[in-house]
């Protein structure tokens, strides 16, 4: 199991409602649990405890297609597409979602706060660069999906802003 193998499982299990995952074979052991605000919490195996790892591939397929099957049947509410005074906010990268530039500043927006085309809205890191996400229309912040630090993937809905 390689670190992409690690966040990968990471990324599937937050995207289901199983909150806790053991794996263990020989000298390898890997806990992720969900904290009740749906944060991740993610022992760091050691670089050793990934190089003299030996998990089968058997292993692995059965989670991770018990993780798809979840993945597979979740289904974003697509109710507030068909509103064309609603325009959602999605994210163009997989990456960590941030609502302010830094821990100690305001955050971008809020609920309720009007916004104008061009204004940032929040951050997402990938690979070390942080990319701001502006706002394509202008209008009032309905709903902000995402928590603070949350891993997000391409096309996810991250806000709603009414036009």
């Amino acid at each position: 199991m390689n670190i992409e193998d690690i966040k990968d499982l990471i990324i599937a299990i937050d995207k289901t409602t199983i909150e806790k995952v053991e794996i263990e074979k020989n000298d390898f052991k890997i806990m992720i649990s969900k904290k009740a605000n749906n944060e991740a919490f993610i022992p760091k195996p050691t670089m050793s405890e990934l190089e003299n790892s030996d998990i089968s591939a058997r292993i692995m397929n059965d989670n991770i297609r018990e993780f798809e099957n979840e993945i597979n049947e979740m289904e974003y509410d697509t109710s507030l597409i068909d509103d064309e005074n609603i325009f959602i906010v999605k994210s163009p990268i997989v990456g960590t979602f941030f609502k302010a530039p830094s821990p100690d500043s305001p955050p971008f927006v809020n609920i309720g706060d009007m916004v104008e085309k061009g204004q940032t809205l929040c951050i997402i890191e990938a690979m070390k660069i942080m990319n701001e996400i502006k706002c394509e229309h202008e209008g009032q912040i309905m709903d902000i999906f995402i928590e603070d630090e949350g891993i997000v993937e391409f096309g996810q809905p991250l806000m709603l802003i009414r036009r």
